[in-house]
Formats: structure tokens, sequence, C-alpha cells
């Protein structure tokens, strides 16, 4: 099934659970410090609360995985793709910039979203989501409601792009070489690709560098994953080297490149958010809305779309 080819996200240490513990514990662990990392290299120009704000980021950068569960099968169903996308099924057809207009692309080539993946889609809806919450920041600076959605937003968003940097959420090759009709032969590689993460954090991290704004969320993304895919050999060149038994000085540098990569690119879409929530023109209907007390009725936007 192809969501339980998935259940080990970015960057974890599974393969050393003790019995009882749930997996989805190293999960939570390692996005969580990849969200956090991410928000402690923010500049200051970004917002006082933003900046202080990573005990927030943090945890919710788990909730993706945890859409995921058995559990709840249609959000399982529908949460699944959008932490991948393998790129080889697309036989060289470039991206759309909108998620239904891939859609479309995907029907005229025949394949199944489900089997290829959204995480690109994910990822932009993710910017401009977080964008639009920082815009009722701008517009409310004190509002702790508005601060709350928006530090939910950045570690929803901060999932998705710990994930295009791991280079086995971009290829069909995600855990083992596929065969000729593109299914996996579960080897175990994702398991200990992911498992450098921890093994970084546990020695020592990451430096935290100086972060700028993207121009274009999309292009940036674009050009993330193509850095992401064309990594897929050399995981497979370190595959003997990667459990945290035999981990090789050259496949830790490796790992703290990629996890670098993570924080960095994390932190780059956070600011680019900022600066693109300066840009948006908040509706009338909503300017005119006030911060509720808790239990009051909620205002009617006259002028809203009824869909």
């Amino acid at each position: 099934m192809r969501a339980a080819r998935r259940a080990s996200v970015v960057l974890l240490l599974v393969g050393v659970l003790a019995p009882a513990e749930p997996a989805s514990a190293w999960v939570a662990s390692a996005h969580d410090k990849i969200a956090r990392a991410a928000i402690e290299s923010l500049p200051e120009g970004m917002p006082a609360f933003f900046r202080a704000g990573a005990s927030r980021v943090g945890p919710s950068a788990v909730d993706p995985d945890y859409f995921r569960l058995h559990d709840l099968p249609q959000l399982r169903n529908a949460e699944s793709p959008e932490h991948y996308l393998d790129s080889e099924f697309l036989n060289g057809a470039e991206w759309p910039p909108s998620r239904y207009a891939y859609l479309v692309l995907l029907a005229r080539i025949e394949r199944d979203p489900y089997a290829v993946g959204m995480l690109p889609y994910a990822l932009v809806e993710g910017v401009q989501r977080l964008a639009a919450s920082f815009a009722q920041v701008r517009l409310r600076p004190d509002d702790d409601w508005a601060q709350a959605k928006t530090l939910h937003h950045a570690g929803i968003l901060a999932h998705y792009s710990a994930d295009l940097c791991q280079p086995l959420h971009t290829t069909i090759h995600y855990n083992g070489r596929a065969g000729a009709d593109g299914s996996s032969p579960r080897s175990g590689i994702h398991l200990l690709m992911d498992s450098l993460a921890n093994e970084v954090f546990g020695r020592g991290g990451v430096p935290l560098g100086p972060v700028a704004a993207v121009a274009d969320p999309w292009t940036a993304i674009r050009d993330e994953f193509a850095t992401s895919h064309a990594l897929v050999d050399r995981v497979y060149e370190l595959e003997n080297d990667l459990s945290p038994e035999k981990l090789s000085a050259e496949a830790l540098v490796f790992g703290r490149e990629r996890v670098a990569a993570s924080v960095r690119f994390t932190a780059a879409l956070f600011v680019t958010a900022w600066e693109l929530s300066d840009k948006i023109s908040l509706p009338s209907w909503f300017r005119g809305m006030q911060p509720q007390e808790p239990g009051a009725p909620a205002p009617q936007p006259a002028g809203s779309s009824p869909r």
C-alpha cells in the first residue's frame, strides 16, 4: 500500500526504536528539531512572536504525519501523497504551477496522482497559507489567535519543506531500486537515510547561517527539489554506511548537509511568507471583522463568495 511506504518521513531514527515505543515518536523528534532550528536561524526582521515561537512551531511540524493515522482513513488517503513526488513517473513532463492543472497533466499521461505524489503543491500552498496568516498579524499585531494560527501554519509548512530535502522523497527508488513497474522492493534504505537526522542532531547539529527570502517560491521549490533529487544516487552509494552502528564520517557529512539544507530552506520560506504578506490586500469584509470573545456568535462576512 502506497501510504505505508511513506510511514517514515524525513530524517528520523526508526531503526533503533524500543519495541513498545510508537514509531511516530521518532517522526516527531526529527521534524520538531528541524522546525525549531529553522526558527532559531531567522533574522531579526521577522516578528518577535515568531522568532520566539519554536516551542509551538516544532510540535506543529508533526501534524502532517498525525493526519495519516490508520484510524482516519479518508484523511490518510488525502494526506499521504502530500509527502512525496516520484518524479520519474512524469517522464520529463514539466510541472504546472497549480495543483489542479497538475492533476489534468497526470490524467493526460495516465498516471495515478496517489502513485506519483503532490509534495511541491503541498509546499507552495503552505507558503501562501503562512503568508495569508502573517497578513492577519500585520493587521492586528497583538491578536493572540492570529499569532497562534501563524505558528501552526509554519509548522505544517516546515514538515513538507523538510520532506523535500530528503532525496528519497523525490523518487520511485524511495526504498530500494524500483523495478520496471516502479514498485519498491522495500530494502530498508529509507529508514537508514532517515536515521541520519538524529545522528546529526545527536552529534552537534548543524551551524545556523544567514537566511534570506527567495524571489519566487515556486521556482525555489522546483530548484530545491532538483537539488535533492540529484542526490538519490549518492544515497545509494552510501547505503552500507548509513546505519547508526556503521555510520561513516562520509555519511555523517552527507547527513549534516541534508539537515542543514532542510533548516535553511524552511527558514527561507518563513522569511518569504512574511515578505509576501506585506503585499496581500485583505478584503474589506475581513478588515471589518473584530476578534471575538469566546462564546460570541461568529460574524457574517458581507460580500464573500457563497461558495
